[in-house]
């Protein structure tokens, strides 16, 4: 899945991603390192709701498959609050998927002056999750908006044995 419309899919390779996506596929000069991932390809200057973004396509370090699509807002310092985009995103991303399952809205304010937020909104699908975070501070006002695309997880329910309610009388 990504965001515009085009198909992608966990575990493709770097050569799926070449063969899947236009022009605007840039190979970095060099690798750039996630936690447990790395990143080969990006589209830069990705233009969504009037801002430009980098799309990250992160590739796990033990099954050399695509395991999540990051796309960031390339403006990462802000002094001010970035909210409205964000609003922005999450509209689109409403009219897209519907209500989001999960919302985080924790603003945090201290004695002496300093602002915390982080807003994030949870879409959960039978095969694809998509997260939409931001989070800002006045300390070193550091914005940072993304999205995330990443295989959903599958949660094992348990349920208590029926041998055990039985014995329980």
């Amino acid at each position: 899945m990504c965001p515009d419309g085009r198909k992608l899919v966990a575990g493709m390779s770097n050569e799926d991603l070449v063969t899947a996506i236009d022009e605007r596929l840039k190979k970095l000069p060099k690798r750039e390192l996630f936690l447990g991932s790395h990143v080969d390809y990006v589209i830069p200057e990705f233009q969504l709701q009037g801002k430009a973004f980098t799309v990250y396509f992160q590739i796990s370090d033990t099954t050399k498959k695509l395991s999540q699509i990051l796309i960031r807002l390339i403006e990462q310092e802000s002094p001010e609050p970035q909210e409205k985009i964000f609003s922005k995103l999450e509209s689109w991303l409403k009219r897209q998927y519907g209500k989001p399952l999960d919302l985080i809205d924790e603003r945090r304010t201290s004695a002496d002056g300093f602002l915390f937020i982080d807003l994030t909104r949870i879409w959960r699908f039978p095969t694809t999750t998509i997260e939409l975070g931001y989070s800002w501070d006045n300390q070193i006002d550091a914005s940072l908006l993304t999205i995330r695309y990443f295989p959903t997880r599958v949660k094992q329910r348990t349920t208590p044995s029926k041998a055990l309610q039985l014995t329980a009388r």
